[in-house]
């Protein structure tokens, strides 16, 4: 069983940053995406471009303006599987920040994998905005990102119950 405090400092401590938009590097080709969204073909997908439901590879950057997105029926890292804003005009304290993502995050993951995230074996991070995102481009938004600590995954682990 995971302790609530445990959870909230691996997930911010190992996970990357949310820069801010993808206008910061221009040299990105437009992800492919099929009509109901799912991405279609491995590219670099600018951190405004992911939604829940895109699959990615990991990536090792503290600070992230772009990840690698895959289609889900091939092996992957990560899924997206919850996104939401955060409220306030000032950008919140480390702890609060922390609190505020993990916290929503585990609601999202309950819901997403059908299973308790303190019984789960699967874990997640949250990709969140940095200060220059925030005050610059006006990025509010947390991404929740789901992981197998066992290795890859092929397709979603929505509703994997374990």
């Amino acid at each position: 069983m995971r302790s609530a405090l445990g959870a909230g400092i691996v997930a911010l401590a190992l996970i990357p940053t949310l820069a801010g938009c993808s206008l910061l590097n221009l040299n990105l080709k437009p992800v492919q995406r099929d009509d109901a969204g799912a991405i279609t073909e491995q590219a670099q997908a600018g951190v405004a471009e992911i939604a829940v439901g895109d699959c990615m590879d990991s990536t090792s950057d503290e600070v992230v303006f772009d990840v690698p997105v895959v289609p889900c029926d091939q092996a992957h890292d990560e899924e997206i599987f919850g996104e939401f804003d955060l409220a306030g005009s000032e950008f919140p304290e480390a702890s609060a920040l922390e609190t505020e993502s993990n916290d929503r995050c585990i609601a999202l993951f309950n819901e997403f994998v059908g299973f308790d995230y303190f019984e789960s074996e699967l874990d997640f991070y949250t990709l969140t905005p940095t200060e220059e995102g925030w005050n610059q481009f006006n990025d509010r938004t947390v991404n929740c990102v789901i992981v197998d600590p066992a290795g890859k995954v092929t397709g979603s682990l929505k509703g994997a119950a374990r």
